[in-house]
């Protein structure tokens, strides 16, 4: 039997950009709530889009990952198929009594080629390790997408906004990117993790 193939980065794509959404309507809705005052020093539109570009940054940072598939244990697939299949009919004796068997000899025959249960597990597993790694070398891609954009986020939006390190508004700043960053970070994780175990 094939084994279903999973893809944890799709779904936790689809998890980032409901959280991203979710929380850009919150803040944003409440920076345009209380104008003319800025939101923890910045404009309504500061805020949309710093928050823009943050989830437009968490989302590319999920792509080194969208197309990795992990195949499901082949264990779990044969206790699913032996759960699914009918109880096997009980077979009367005098009904095996009137068979008769035969029994061909094997000597000097050679064994088949055919692939056994254990050497199909053992190909699942390797094929699913060789998936996780794939996975994790994606992940650590996605961090470096993730600290660059973050980075590049601050140095233009300081540029922007006319920030200098002596100033309350770089620090504004750069603790509302962190924010954002750490936030969008916390769910993809929990949501891959999840997709993962699952």
């Amino acid at each position: 039997m094939t084994p279903q193939i999973s893809f944890p980065y799709r779904s936790t794509y689809w998890i980032v950009i409901a959280a991203w959404w979710a929380a850009m309507i919150v803040v944003v809705g409440l920076a345009w709530a209380i104008q003319p005052q800025p939101l923890l020093g910045l404009s309504m539109l500061d805020v949309m889009a710093i928050s823009l570009a943050s989830g437009a940054v968490s989302t590319m940072a999920i792509m080194p990952g969208f197309a990795i598939g992990v195949p499901d244990s082949i264990e779990s697939d044969q206790s699913e198929l032996a759960e699914a299949d009918p109880a096997t009919p009980e077979i009367e004796p005098e009904a095996v009594a009137d068979v008769d068997l035969e029994i061909p000899e094997t000597s000097g025959s050679e064994p088949d080629d055919q692939t056994g249960p254990e050497e199909a597990v053992d190909r699942g597993d390797l094929s699913r390790k060789f998936a996780f790694e794939r996975l994790g070398n994606a992940f650590f891609v996605g961090m470096t997408i993730r600290l660059v954009g973050t980075v590049a986020l601050f140095l233009v939006s300081s540029y922007y906004l006319e920030a200098s390190p002596e100033t309350t508004i770089s620090l504004q700043l750069a603790a509302w990117i962190l924010s954002w960053h750490l936030y969008l970070l916390l769910v993809e994780v929990i949501a891959l993790t999840f997709k993962i175990q699952t």
